[in-house]
């Protein structure tokens, strides 16, 4: 959860309210845009699998799957994740 104002400004993310205090953080929900870097594709696996990289400004995400789910990421394209702290 990014909480001081110059690591927001690295991250592209936008919270639902413009004020966000000490007793509004445990319930923010966030999203952040990001890129996918690198795409792995294991077709001699059984089953066949994929694996994606992607980069959201520094939290980098790894996605596992098999082809059918994973087959329409490419590289450089931009994904969104919402987070909600829990």
């Amino acid at each position: 959860m990014v909480r001081d104002a110059e690591a927001a400004k690295r991250v592209t993310c936008s919270t639902p309210s413009s004020k966000v205090t000490r007793a509004t953080v445990p319930l923010l929900l966030t999203w952040c845009a990001g890129k996918v870097f690198k795409v792995v594709d294991d077709r001699s696996s059984t089953p066949p699998r994929v694996e994606a990289f992607a980069s959201f400004g520094g939290l980098l995400m790894l996605l596992k799957g098999e082809v059918t789910a994973l087959k329409d990421l490419e590289v450089d394209m931009r994904l969104y994740i919402l987070i909600r702290r829990i």
